[in-house]
């Protein structure tokens, strides 16, 4: 009888050990939601060499070790009861995760970047604020000389607006944020229109919660959302005649649910508040409108609406506070809305993005963890390097091709568009990369009453005794374009002959 039990002792020891290897996960790159990272895949005996040749893969015993201890049987299981008494006991979320516990356990996002603006230890320099400044003033004025509004809207994170939901322990350090500097600067040193959400949304926090205590704690909750619209659209409106359409709540179906995150698919925490639905959206979406230069990025978006009673277009250049939350309700008052990634705006992207959509508004949407200020400066280069009014009277009439002897005549242009490069810092023309040439052109070309003919990319080709931008293109199937530049001149925005 001993015997029996010892080797029902010993068979079912083995299947305890068994277990875990039998029911081992070998998905590839599962991800671990309480760890908030991906876990090793089940490794390669053979792997492809350069040459596409299969070898033997000798990491393979340390990858395979990695393998077994990211997806032992139930291990996911005990990282799971591991968060629960974390949570539970400790009050603590588990490793890994942007996500803590402030008092009185009001979940808080905390990142690098949110640290640094509550704590104030990441203002800029007297220097550095002063080229944000001259940036945000640079693309204000060009927009305004192409009747253009251009609106700066600064959100606000959490901590700013609560924090006293903020973890006790982190200490601030200063009385002004990045975020509440620029924001000053801009509105004392500047004629940009600055809508600024932080002061609203302090007064509206007294009878209303604008961010969640366990709704997303990385955004605004939808009470805030629609106060944040609401305000920039009463700022839009107090400068057009014309007043827009503002939507209110009986625009919505307004239910009381409960939009408390799950975290790690088992820690969850109620939290009920306000949640909008339009009761009649008649903005379509039609991303075909969009070239492909646009049409591939996720976040970007074309809405048309037939009923505004207006033609008026808005180019919102934003991040997931306006697109995620009141993306449709801007939708309901223009007869375009268009939404852009906004580092579109970088990478010499901008001008030639209000060329194509011929926006009436643009707003420029920044939260403080996500500041945006570097592709405006990006932007404002672009703009200040590449604007050149070109007077025909300056030249003679008539220009002699040598390499066709065919006569040319000047053609009038408004304006051409320059965008120096090195091979270390390119530059980019709709997100395509020029090889490493030093200097690329782009050109936008007018006729004699300033009708739009088309644009031109040139090139920068080397001559005896001179350098010469050139670029051969049929423009409305009727006229070839050719550039030419003196090596004198080149990089200096002027003395650029444009000829026909």
């Amino acid at each position: 009888m001993m015997k029996y039990i010892q080797k029902l002792f010993i068979i079912v020891f083995c299947l305890i050990l068994a277990l875990p290897l039998l029911f081992a996960n070998r998905v590839p790159e599962t991800i671990s939601k309480p760890e908030n990272r991906t876990l090793a895949s089940y490794p390669l005996l053979y792997i492809k060499d350069k040459e596409g040749n299969y070898i033997p893969n000798e990491n393979y015993l340390n990858e395979f070790n990695s393998w077994f201890e990211d997806n032992i049987g139930f291990r996911s299981e005990i990282v799971k009861i591991n968060a629960v008494i974390k949570y539970k006991i400790f009050h603590t979320i588990a490793d890994g995760s942007k996500m803590y516990l402030g008092p009185n356990g009001i979940l808080d996002y905390i990142s690098e970047e949110v640290i640094e603006n509550y704590t104030c230890t990441d203002v800029r320099t007297k220097d550095k604020l002063a080229e944000a400044v001259d940036a945000y003033q640079t693309v204000s004025e060009y927009l305004a000389n192409r009747d253009i509004q251009f609106y700066f809207v600064q959100c606000y994170d959490k901590q700013s607006i609560y924090p006293e939901y903020f973890p006790s322990s982190i200490l601030q350090q200063g009385n002004i944020s990045r975020a509440d500097q620029l924001v000053e600067a801009l509105k004392s040193q500047t004629d940009v229109e600055v809508i600024a959400l932080k002061d609203i949304f302090l007064e509206e926090k007294a009878t209303k919660d604008v961010y969640g205590t366990w709704t997303d704690p990385s955004h605004w909750n939808q009470i805030g959302a629609k106060t944040g619209y609401r305000e920039i659209m009463r700022v839009i409106n107090s400068y057009n005649e014309e007043k827009l359409r503002v939507l209110d709540d009986e625009d919505y179906n307004i239910s009381y649910a409960d939009q408390g995150m799950t975290l790690f698919d088992i820690v969850h925490e109620e939290d009920y508040t306000n949640f909008y639905v339009l009761k009649e959206d008649h903005a379509k979406e039609n991303k075909k409108r969009f070239s492909e230069k646009y049409s591939h990025h996720p976040n970007n978006f074309y809405f048309e609406n037939d009923s505004t009673g207006n033609d008026l277009c808005i180019l919102l250049l934003d991040d997931s506070y306006i697109r995620t939350f009141i993306l449709r309700d801007f939708a309901q008052s223009f007869r375009t809305t268009l939404n852009i990634n906004r580092d579109y705006v970088a990478n010499g992207n901008f001008i030639s993005m209000i060329d194509t959509f011929e926006p009436d508004i643009v707003i420029y949407e920044q939260t403080e963890r996500s500041d945006g200020t570097d592709d405006v400066i990006e932007a404002a280069f672009e703009i200040k390097n590449s604007i050149i009014d070109i007077s025909r009277d300056e030249w003679e009439d008539g220009h002699i091709d040598k390499e066709t002897g065919e006569n040319i005549t000047f053609k009038d242009v408004v304006r051409t568009e320059y965008f120096p490069s090195t091979s270390d810092s390119p530059y980019m023309i709709s997100n395509r990369h020029y090889g490493d040439t030093n200097n690329y052109f782009q050109v936008y070309c007018y006729d004699a009453d300033k009708n739009y003919l088309g644009a031109l990319t040139a090139t920068l080709v080397e001559r005896n005794d001179h350098l010469e931008i050139e670029a051969f293109r049929t423009l409305n199937d009727t006229a070839y374009v050719r550039f030419a530049v003196s090596l004198a001149t080149l990089g200096k925005n002027s003395s650029q002959r444009v000829y026909r």
